[in-house]
């Protein structure tokens, strides 16, 4: 009798077990078709195609339009599969600019971006080869395979504190499968990026919290501690931390070498490499950052906002290689106005008010060469 009782106990309850695993995958279906409805994808299918030497590159003679609850525009490439105007030697000034989604103008127009306003500033001609998601070393091999078509008299490299270190290292494996922007983890990956990667590349509401924690120094602090370890993330708070791990090392003595490898291409042939420094959401606004941490429980003073830039500086000075850290002259800028929104309020990239200020600064740069 005890036993009839246990099993319809049993029973009873995988059957609610049953039921809430059944309402739980039809609460996630619904979220994940509302998501697809109105928060569409960043990146079109077909915006990039794939690429044997760079992972993937910019589709030619391609036009798209790139949404997200911030904003709303549209972005055409050239034959060659950047956005820019048709290249054609004019007498003037080539500059070939190279760098990630800052230098291709993520969240503003092309006639906002700060590459199109120095262009107009300068009178040089600025070649805008820049592609979402690229890293140092995927612009020296950009500039090893173009620099012939264009024949820059300088070479204009926009280097992001918050995530060009870590794309060095080679762990943020991106590609393109089936016209879709994809990451395929390599074959030393844990389980759990394993994992989560591949939920990413099939369910939009993985991407959209990913994208959330990523915005979040709380949220970020919370995942990271569950298998990645190895290098496999890198967020810009590592980068701040006084105490230095090993995959943050790891990845400033990579990026030593590619910009070492990328000064000696320049050089060779016959133009000036010049880096400008590009600081993160949280070093600009320094109050943001310091409110976060303590959101999340930690210690303001294990943290050095300026560590990763003294870092890339001292590699810079020790190639001989020129440089323009931008972060001195945003800081002032939120001081001066501090209702100044440089950077859009969830996305960490410039606004137009960002690109703005940024072809300022660069512009008395280039304007001294």
């Amino acid at each position: 009798m005890n036993a009839m009782k246990i099993l319809a106990k049993l029973k009873s309850w995988l059957v609610n077990a049953g039921l809430a695993l059944i309402s739980v995958i039809i609460c996630l279906a619904i979220i994940e078709i509302l998501v697809r409805v109105y928060v569409p994808t960043w990146y079109p299918r077909y915006s990039f195609i794939a690429d044997p030497d760079l992972g993937y590159i910019n589709t030619p003679n391609h036009s798209f339009r790139l949404k997200s609850g911030e904003f709303d525009i549209s972005s055409t490439t050239n034959r060659h599969g950047f956005r820019d105007d048709s290249f054609e030697k004019d007498g003037r000034k080539v500059i070939m600019a190279l760098g990630d989604s800052f230098a291709w103008g993520f969240g503003v127009e092309y006639d906002q971006v700060f590459l199109t306003q120095l262009e107009k500033e300068t009178g040089m001609r600025i070649v805008k080869t820049g592609v979402c998601g690229y890293g140092t070393i995927h612009a020296a091999k950009l500039f090893e395979r173009e620099w012939k078509t264009f024949e820059p008299d300088i070479v204009l490299l926009s280097f992001f504190i918050g995530n060009d270190f870590y794309e060095n290292t080679g762990a943020h494996n991106l590609t393109v499968i089936d016209g879709w922007f994809r990451e395929i983890p390599k074959g030393d990956s844990s389980l759990a990026y394993t994992t989560v990667t591949w939920l990413r590349g099939k369910l939009r509401l993985v991407e959209f919290v990913i994208g959330k924690i990523k915005s979040s120094i709380t949220l970020y602090d919370m995942v990271s501690r569950f298998g990645f370890a190895r290098g496999e993330l890198i967020g810009e708070v590592d980068l701040f931390k006084i105490e230095e791990s090993p995959p943050v090392t790891k990845a400033y003595e990579r990026t030593y070498e590619i910009i070492a490898q990328l000064g000696r291409e320049v050089k060779n042939s016959g133009a000036k490499l010049i880096v400008a420094i590009i600081p993160t959401k949280n070093q600009v606004d320094q109050e943001l950052f310091s409110d976060e941490m303590k959101r999340a429980g930690k210690d303001i003073s294990d943290y050095d906002l300026k560590a990763p830039n003294r870092r890339l500086t001292a590699m810079l000075d020790e190639l001989g290689i020129a440089y323009t850290d931008l972060t001195p002259g945003f800081r002032e800028r939120q001081r001066k106005s501090p209702a100044s929104k440089l950077y859009f309020a969830v996305d960490r990239h410039w606004n137009k008010e960002g690109h703005d200020l940024a072809a300022s600064l660069l512009a008395k740069t280039i304007k001294g060469i």
